[in-house]
């Protein structure tokens, strides 16, 4: 698997609307408030940003606190034959956030810092299969129970238990930042401790904590995240990793502009069934080199040399059908499906097997990826499969304008 994205924002939106269970210490465990139409608007902005990073990265890592109500949700928002897919892909994967940082406090202040884990003092927490049973059972989709018993296994499969010594180590990191005078720019003054220290402080404290949780576990498993940017300044080390990683998606950024391209969360509005597309999108062989390209390309220093780094990549090939040659597949390769009607259609049509065992094996890959590019299926299963071609990241684009297009035109349809 290639780069992978870790995505803990939309486990923070279902906790904020999880129905809160009468008698419970902890918001987890109950239904979403899905009702609310707040919540509808909310959860689109977190739709739109898996969507973008699904098309840009290999997989999206969603963290899961409490039961996993979250595959429900995107069940309902992908589809199951979508979701399902993903699954087998694992472009979708869930880490279990069972020990988060945590503080008590009362109306005079902060009393106390600590980690832990809140459940039912059985381990149920850390139990995968009931985080996964309750999820299913709490959250009601109209999920067919066939269905939950077909997909069960494979989403058991796509977690994993956060490392316990991560969160473990955040407050120790965040407190020891905290009386160094590393967090004045956050609002908070140098101090020896938080304890009894206003709440505000505390809660900023303990977002900082979070931050620093989420980021040592992006990074400890060579994830990229854009969240929490209230800790990229923290530890110099750390910084220079995160820019490192978090550069792919700053490249895509300028080369989107540059291509006079909308932002993928954009194009996700002016689709029918956008994951359905994404799923589909993904796997094909453009997709699959422009994420190799875009992760592997050299970190991002300015704008200038992206762009440069961009169009030599792109100069690395020849323009298709730019030789006489290779004008001449290309009209007879569209006589061959049909695409051009004249009184010699049927010679150029019976002259395509010749012309394809006559010519460079280069050529041949250029007519037959183009056709498969310009979405000519007909095609595809009667010879591209055996045939390749040199690629550039400019096909990327290409093959979403052609998205946008066809959106554009249903639209206005």
């Amino acid at each position: 698997m290639g780069q992978a994205a870790f995505y803990p924002d939309l486990d923070r939106l279902l906790v904020k609307w999880a129905t809160p269970i009468p008698g419970n210490v902890t918001v987890t465990g109950g239904p979403i408030r899905t009702g609310s139409e707040l919540f509808r608007r909310e959860f689109q902005t977190h739709k739109r940003a898996i969507f973008e990073q699904l098309m840009l990265f290999d997989s999206i890592n969603l963290s899961v606190t409490g039961p996993n109500v979250h595959f429900p949700l995107l069940f309902r928002a992908m589809g199951g034959a979508t979701i399902e897919e993903l699954l087998d892909q694992r472009a979708v994967t869930f880490v279990v956030w069972a020990t988060t940082p945590m503080m008590s406090h009362d109306d005079d202040g902060v009393k106390a810092t600590f980690v832990g884990r809140i459940g039912d003092g059985k381990g149920s927490e850390l139990d995968v299969e009931q985080i996964v049973d309750n999820g299913l059972r709490i959250q009601d989709v109209g999920m067919t129970d066939s269905f939950k018993r077909t997909i069960r296994t494979a989403l058991i499969e796509a977690h994993t238990l956060i490392d316990q010594k991560i969160p473990e180590s955040a407050w120790d990191v965040s407190l020891r930042a905290l009386r160094a005078g590393e967090l004045t720019e956050f609002g908070l003054s140098r101090r020896d401790t938080i304890i009894g220290d206003a709440l505000s402080d505390g809660q900023r404290l303990l977002d900082i904590t979070n931050g620093i949780s989420e980021y040592r576990y992006a990074l400890s498993n060579n994830m990229i995240s854009q969240n929490n940017d209230l800790v990229f300044g923290l530890f110099e080390e750390s910084f220079q990793k995160i820019r490192e990683m978090d550069s792919p998606l700053k490249r895509f950024t300028i080369i989107s502009e540059y291509e006079i391209f909308p932002d993928l969360r954009s194009l996700y509005g002016c689709i029918d069934r956008p994951f359905d597309m994404a799923r589909k999108f993904r796997t094909t062989h453009t997709a699959k080199r422009f994420r190799e390209w875009l992760t592997s390309s050299p970190d991002v220093v300015s704008e200038v040399d992206v762009i440069r780094d961009y169009v030599n990549a792109c100069s690395n090939r020849r323009k298709l059908f730019e030789s006489a040659p290779s004008k001449f597949l290309k009209i007879a390769l569209m006589a061959a499906i049909g695409q051009f009607v004249t009184p010699e259609s049927h010679l150029l049509g019976a002259a395509v097997g010749a012309v394809l065992s006559g010519v460079p094996a280069p050529a041949i890959d250029g007519v037959f990826e183009a056709a498969k590019d310009m979405g000519l299926g007909v095609i595809d299963s009667f010879i591209v499969d055996n045939l390749k071609i040199g690629w550039t990241p400019k096909a990327y684009f290409d093959r979403l304008h052609r998205v946008q297009r066809r959106a554009n035109v249903k639209f206005h349809q």
